[in-house]
């Protein structure tokens, strides 16, 4: 399967969950390429102004998994603006990574899901399975583990 993993990741935290899942999936046998979502203005807190510099297509992809962090409890702008202007999503099943820096879900990941979730909703497409990476947390590790785990498993 060619599969392409649509990341925005400010810190470097984000990347490299999926650089792991990356590297599970291509040793399962797929094709795979992450294309980072880059906006113009990392600190731009209004979606409305946001531009994206990156903004990948999901035309060459049997699959796609998006990939990014909690931004003030809620999806990243960019994230946002991503949705909002990407190709037809109709019929897509997307596989969402989230990560945090705060210890719990229900401290914005939770919510974050829930957004994006609705967002693509709207454009036709759904998530079939979600992970949530919480960077202060002691389990840390265990939850990426987790994360890859379940989302290859998904797509196998």
């Amino acid at each position: 399967m060619n599969i392409g993993i649509l990341v925005h990741s400010k810190t470097g935290n984000t990347l490299s969950v999926v650089k792991l899942l990356e590297e599970r999936l291509r040793k399962s046998g797929h094709s795979v390429i992450i294309e980072r979502i880059v906006p113009d203005n990392e600190d731009q807190p209004d979606k409305s102004k946001v531009r994206l510099v990156s903004s990948p297509s999901v035309s060459k992809f049997d699959s796609i998994i998006l990939a990014g962090p909690v931004h003030g409890f809620s999806p990243t702008p960019a994230i946002v603006r991503w949705i909002e202007g990407s190709d037809d999503l109709s019929g897509r099943k997307i596989p969402l990574i989230i990560t945090q820096q705060l210890p719990f879900p229900f401290l914005g990941g939770n919510r974050t899901v829930r957004k994006i979730t609705d967002l693509l909703q709207k454009k036709g497409a759904s998530v079939p399975v979600s992970s949530i990476v919480n960077w202060g947390n002691g389990k840390r590790q265990m939850l990426i583990d987790d994360a890859v785990t379940k989302i290859s498993e998904y797509l196998k």
